[in-house]
């Protein structure tokens, strides 16, 4: 079996990661960032030691694997804060390796391990497999949560309060 390993990305992490990140464009079919902007973008955010988000990044046999983006947010329940995980993202040779298995075990003990009460995270309800993921993982389905978006012209009429 393949050593898997689970860590916070870090400096050594940016080409790594950047290559994660545009197989995971690709997957979705949101097209490639290319490999100089993405890496300039990771390495920005890494640097940025949390404040733009973070990262666990998966190596198996010491190939990158895979990655979340989360970001810590506050207060969350009794003051604990929360963990508001983005994005989960495989590739596609190591789906059914363990390998999100692993990250969210990571995502749980740093949890565990800073005090913070829970991971929340949005889900493709129509991916009956990214669905069944979680549920064999523990997570429930909330119902009464739902998710929101400002982009675009919305975006930008708010920002120059012409909203």
């Amino acid at each position: 079996m393949t050593e898997l390993t689970v860590r916070l990305a870090g400096p050594d992490d940016v080409s790594a990661l950047a290559a994660l990140i545009r197989q995971q464009d690709a997957h979705y079919c949101e097209g490639d960032p290319g490999a100089d902007r993405a890496e300039r973008a990771v390495r920005r955010w890494i640097a940025a030691d949390g404040a733009l988000g973070r990262f666990a990044i998966a190596y198996a046999g010491g190939v990158a694997a895979g990655f979340a983006a989360f970001a810590i947010v506050h207060p969350g329940e009794d003051l604990s804060g929360l963990v508001f995980m983005k994005d989960l993202f495989v590739t596609e040779t190591d789906r059914g390796r363990g390998t999100g298995k692993a990250i969210m075990r990571f995502l749980s003990a740093f949890c565990v391990e800073n005090g913070i009460c829970r991971i929340d995270f949005p889900t493709d309800l129509t991916h009956a497999e990214a669905q069944t993921f979680y549920r064999w993982l523990g997570a429930k389905r909330l119902k009464q949560a739902g998710y929101h978006r400002l982009t675009g012209d919305a975006l930008l009429a708010l920002a120059i309060d012409k909203a």
